[in-house]
């Protein structure tokens, strides 16, 4: 499970000598207080908000957050947004091979 919390985002932006990078827009859930058990149980996902918060400035970020692991599942998440952001960046974790088959990656890829 990864999350976010707003503290880390900060602690991020300030040593950098950047806006604070935000996340103006959360879709499924954030458990920011899990983060506070340690920076690894959330650092995966604070790695990439940071980064392409602190590039993307001042371009809103999104987050959409899914328990299954499941591209589909990201894809259709996102398909059913009536206003979806036009660019995505998906950290997965794993690779084609992982997958469960060539038909599965085709189906994902080219989800309408």
């Amino acid at each position: 499970m990864e999350y976010y919390d707003d503290s880390d985002l900060e602690e991020f932006s300030s040593a950098c000598g950047i806006d604070t990078v935000t996340v103006s827009k959360t879709y499924g859930s954030n458990v920011a207080s899990y983060c506070s058990g340690g920076l690894e149980r959330c650092v995966e996902s604070l790695l990439d908000i940071e980064y392409a918060g602190a590039i993307a400035q001042p371009i809103p970020l999104a987050v959409y957050y899914l328990s299954t692991y499941s591209l589909y599942d990201w894809i259709e998440q996102v398909s059913d947004n009536d206003d979806p952001e036009l660019v995505h960046s998906v950290s997965y974790g794993n690779d084609e091979a992982q997958q469960t088959s060539n038909d599965y990656m085709y189906t994902c890829n080219t989800h309408l």
